[in-house]
């Protein structure tokens, strides 16, 4: 019996192989992050955004700030897998 947490032979996305999965998976340059701006951000450091405040970031200087807090209805998810070889 193997140690793993999970048998990766058994889940159906190994039929695609590992490069077409990784296409499949790939959020792209059209999807932003959502991220909380802390003070060891060099965005932060640099005083381009504002401490403890929510930002949508497309790149390092396009980030559109969402305020202090959000509110977040989830939709839809993604299933992530982390492959370790």
């Amino acid at each position: 019996m193997s140690d793993a947490l999970i048998n990766l032979e058994e889940l159906p996305l190994q039929k695609y192989g590992e490069e077409t999965f990784e296409k499949l998976s790939k959020s792209g340059d059209w999807l932003p992050q959502l991220r909380l701006y802390g003070s060891n951000n060099d965005v932060v450091k640099e005083g381009k955004f504002e401490m403890g405040h929510y930002g949508l970031t497309y790149n390092k200087d396009q980030i559109v700030d969402l305020s202090p807090e959000v509110s977040i209805l989830v939709i839809a998810e993604r299933a992530f897998l982390c492959i370790i070889k």
